[in-house]
């Protein structure tokens, strides 16, 4: 269990917008906007954060309701989410309702899919091409999406140079 000392630092260095309880959604689209909206303020301060403070915020964890707001934001499920994350879903609604951090396994693998998603948005041009791009099966991948194939490094390299090759005129 992380100190108070510890907590305070994930919470400079991670920048999360909404590190309180997260919200109860009654179903009105602006409270889902706002829930979207913090995410993509969390990928823009993620973004312009340096190796070192990536590397603290890996170590010392990430809060449960930012991986909530990133399924939201790329349109899956929480399960889906979950699955990505390599969470259990008691694990994961443990942490929720406790106001806790994930480890490093899930966290690394939420700022990894960050790093993707940061760098689709800036080839395809918004957040909902690059969050359907993610989802799209792509033969440069093995007919895997590239979501399904970013729960390790491997992946992403492929996930990368495939991207790469979009930006460059490339097919992928």
């Amino acid at each position: 269990m992380p100190t108070t000392v510890a907590r305070n630092a994930v919470r400079e260095v991670a920048a999360v917008p909404t590190r309180q309880k997260p919200r109860k959604f009654s179903g009105s689209d602006k409270a889902l906007n706002r829930q979207e909206d913090s995410y993509r303020d969390w990928l823009v301060m993620f973004q312009n954060q340096t190796t070192s403070k990536r590397m603290t915020s890996v170590r010392e964890g990430l809060p449960a309701n930012l991986f909530d707001m990133a399924a939201r934001d790329l349109g899956i499920s929480q399960a889906e989410m979950l699955c990505f994350a390599g969470v259990s879903s008691s694990t994961f609604h443990r942490k929720l309702e406790k106001d806790e951090l994930l480890d490093q396994a899930p966290t690394e693998r939420l700022m990894r899919l960050a790093d993707i998603q940061n760098t689709c948005r800036q080839i395809f041009g918004d957040h909902m091409q690059a969050a359907r791009w993610l989802k799209t099966p792509n033969i440069a991948l093995g007919g895997a999406s590239p979501l399904g194939v970013l729960d390790n490094e491997f992946g992403a390299q492929a996930v990368r140079k495939a991207l790469s090759a979009i930006e460059y005129g490339g097919a992928a």
